[in-house]
């Protein structure tokens, strides 16, 4: 994949090669992250509009702090949000004032994509076996300036916001969640076009494992996305296991192909608005004493074992990207860890690497505090040497 700005962060922070979500779906692992709760505690399971950890969380969710309420009140940091941090509706408003600094800078609003369709050229949903995509699983190239796209306004917000608290002089921690690599995987023309020929996707990698491994457990899979089919029959009776029902019908390979390529243009497009974020920090010379922190909420199939989203419970879909780059931090630079991450650890690991106070509800937080991998050379080795290893894991794990 282009991502000139991703390697760029990689080889200036510290990449976490092992670092999991809490959930392999958006509403719960976002709820997760953003409290450091795991979904058994904030009661949230699933991208259901009417779960709300504020309301469902066990013990006093009203009361809870999150990430950056703990930023806001307990850090004394100016707290500036915008796009999918939490999911949208889980809590309202992006839990307002509770989280964020509202009366400084308004939280920008979420949404997949900025004009009346998801995609205008319908033609391109993907079909098979009978199964039409649902109306958001579908992927487009436009031919539109860049202020169209919902990604660059959002990186507006945030540059806008750098600059205002730069001027007023205050510290601050900004959260900034992009649309893509979510679906509708909507690109513009020119960034599509650095992939190969206009309607040839032909260049783009093959899977790798296209079918689902022996033995693998039918309650743990969930074909999703793109090709939408029944995952299992959910038991009725005492003691009755879950049992497959999905259908043998193979994706083509030219299809196969395109979505991968409609998704790699989709990262592409974001790493070039987080270049603008990056560099906007140079300009204002943020950049050396702030901590820039990027990971996803989970991962996706891209047709792996035949599925093309999210929802099951394999390696693929709970590994998501987390780099860490804390400049006070230079023994760190360009190393990456196999140590195991999760993204509930990020809100103790970043109170303590920013020098903060222990957050006052730590008893009740799930993960920990993973800044002694910062301090520990030892645990880390350098990125490229990391990349191999990996490669290395993942054939031993596949075999």
């Amino acid at each position: 994949m282009h991502t000139p700005n991703l390697d760029k962060l990689a080889k200036s922070g510290m990449s976490f090669k092992s670092a999991v979500g809490a959930a392999p779906v958006c509403c719960p692992a976002r709820a997760a992250f953003m409290t450091g709760r795991r979904p058994p505690k904030t009661r949230v399971w699933d991208n259901s509009h009417s779960t709300d950890f504020r309301i469902e969380g066990k013990g006093d969710p009203g009361a809870w702090r999150t990430m950056p309420g703990y930023f806001k009140d307990e850090a004394g940091l100016t707290t500036i949000g915008g796009g999918k941090t939490f999911h949208p509706n889980n809590p309202p408003n992006f839990d307002g004032n509770k989280s964020w600094n509202n009366s400084f800078v308004e939280y920008f609003p979420f949404d997949y994509y900025l004009k009346d369709e998801h995609c205008p050229n319908h033609d391109k949903h993907s079909k098979a076996g009978g199964f039409e995509a649902s109306d958001i699983d579908t992927w487009c190239v436009l031919e539109q300036p860049d202020e169209n796209f919902y990604d660059w306004r959002l990186a507006n917000h945030t540059i806008t916001a750098l600059h205002k608290a730069k001027a007023a002089g205050r510290p601050f921690a900004v959260f900034n969640g992009f649309a893509r690599p979510h679906v509708p995987l909507r690109v513009p023309q020119r960034i599509w076009d650095m992939y190969g020929p206009a309607n040839d996707s032909s260049g783009i990698q093959e899977v790798k494992y296209p079918d689902l491994s022996e033995g693998y457990p039918p309650i743990a899979y969930h074909r999703q996305g793109h090709y939408k089919y029944n995952n299992y029959t959910v038991p009725t009776l005492p003691n009755e296991i879950y049992t497959s029902n999905f259908t043998e019908v193979t994706v083509p390979l030219d299809i196969q192909r395109t979505v991968r390529r409609a998704y790699y243009a989709s990262v592409t497009w974001m790493d070039e608005q987080l270049g603008r974020i990056l560099d906007t920090l140079d300009e204002l010379g943020l950049a050396d004493d702030t901590a820039v922190v990027l990971h996803g909420d989970h991962g996706f199939s891209l047709a792996e074992s035949n599925e093309y989203f999210k929802e099951q419970l394999s390696e693929i879909v709970a590994r998501v990207p987390l780099i860490v780059r804390a400049p006070w931090k230079p023994q760190t630079a360009g190393r990456a860890t196999f140590v195991k991450a999760n993204l509930v650890d990020l809100y103790q690991t970043l109170a303590e690497l920013i020098g903060g106070p222990v957050p006052s509800q730590v008893a009740d937080l799930d993960g920990t505090s993973l800044a002694w991998v910062f301090e520990n050379p030892e645990h880390s080795v350098p990125l490229l040497e990391a990349r191999g290893a990996a490669a290395s894991r993942e054939h031993a794990n596949k075999a």
